[in-house]
């Protein structure tokens, strides 16, 4: 759950306090990540109202780069394991 109390878990998973919901281009919903170290892992898919339908990045053209900013958002490349 985040602090707004926007989310609603799949599946019952191991998620953890510092665990974070990111928004993944090519991805059909969001996803909580974890970070371990330099990379992220993926813990499980969740189901979040307003961002089922590709509305998180529905103002993002497809030349972004790491660093752009869209409201309280940034765009970053990470590995993910």
């Amino acid at each position: 759950m985040t602090e707004k109390g926007y989310a609603r878990l799949i599946q019952a998973s191991p998620t953890q306090v510092d665990d974070e919901i990111w928004i993944l281009f090519g991805c059909s919903m969001p996803a909580v990540l974890r970070q371990e170290g330099d990379h992220y892992v993926f813990v499980t898919p969740v189901s979040m109202g307003g961002f089922m339908k590709g509305e998180a990045v529905e103002e993002i053209s497809n030349d972004v780069k790491d660093g752009d900013q869209f409201g309280e958002y940034e765009v970053r490349t990470i590995e993910l394991h």
